[in-house]
């Protein structure tokens, strides 16, 4: 008799272990379906419909209580009814689809292609953007109302036009400029140096005739009176004595005259021809000499 109350005892000890845990994950489960109710309730409040729905599909579960499974099945629809849908075209300026177009929603992965189905979005301000290889993005900003279904958005896509990169053209080569080599002698430096020789030489005998002229003058000035008791002809001369002083100071002027003359002619050949006197023969020698009663200039030269 012991023995049974004993064994009686102990199997009732051991259901209640056993069912122990079933009691407390039945607790667990309630207070998931609470949890998710509430949650449920606060995402519908701010517009989040979509994660809302999610929370109720959990409290709807087996494991609710009946009349939590009740209320999240009555929220669920209403969340249902009051998701908006939209579909959007997207399609070039000739009017043809552009297919595989993603689509971002603030920021948020939202379809990664437009088969024309309707995409499921939470009420109120978003904005979307259309990517697609070679084609610019595209940005809308639209406000969705609540229980708004199969809201049709076209889109309209525009081609990247890819730039063109031309390559400059490769630099120029500099080539360095000859050296210079010194001016040659012109023609003109000829001409001139050619001329006022000719004026020099001109004068040099435009003196030397004047000169012998004043000598014969004087000359005859001597012979018309050879002293100052013996004069045959005192007015023949008077007038070979002016006309040897006339005759004299122009053989003198020309000789000056002609002097000048070759010496610029020398100067400047030698100055702007590049000519040194000791590089060549070319050259003016003018020098005293003395003629058959007076005196004048030698003038020897080459060009």
């Amino acid at each position: 008799m012991k023995h049974r109350k004993a064994a009686l005892a102990a199997a009732a000890v051991s259901i209640g272990m056993l069912a122990a845990p079933s009691a407390v994950a039945a607790k667990t489960d309630a207070r998931a379906c609470t949890a998710a109710h509430d949650s449920a309730v606060t995402l519908r409040t701010g517009k989040h419909l979509r994660e809302a729905r999610q929370q109720l599909a959990l409290c709807a579960a087996a494991s609710c209580s009946t009349d939590v499974r009740k209320e999240c099945a009555r929220l669920s629809a209403d969340v249902d009814a009051a998701i908006p849908t939209i579909i959007f075209t997207a399609r070039d300026a000739s009017g043809h689809d552009v297919k595989a177009v993603e689509v971002d929603m603030d920021g948020q992965a939202l379809a990664d292609s437009l088969d024309g189905s309707a995409l499921e979005v939470d009420p109120g301000v978003h904005v979307f953007t259309f990517t697609a290889d070679s084609w610019a993005p595209v940005t809308l900003k639209l406000d969705i109302g609540a229980g708004e279904k199969r809201r049709a958005e076209p889109v309209t896509m525009t081609k990247v036009l890819r730039e063109v990169v031309v390559a400059p053209p490769p630099p120029a080569e500099v080539h360095p400029p000859p050296p210079s080599s010194p001016p040659a002698k012109t023609d003109t430096v000829g001409i001139i140096t050619g001329g006022l020789g000719f004026a020099g030489f001109a004068g040099m005998i435009l003196g030397g005739v004047y000169g012998m002229l004043a000598i014969t003058s004087r000359d005859q000035q001597k012979a018309d009176c050879s002293s100052t008791t013996q004069c045959g002809s005192h007015s023949a001369a008077l007038t070979d004595h002016s006309t040897a002083l006339s005759d004299g100071t122009v053989s003198t002027v020309a000789f000056i005259a002609g002097g000048v003359f070759l010496a610029g002619a020398a100067g400047y050949y030698f100055g702007v021809g590049g000519s040194s006197p000791s590089s060549g023969t070319t050259g003016v020698l003018i020098a005293p000499t003395v003629l058959r009663g007076g005196s004048g200039l030698a003038l020897q030269g080459g060009f």
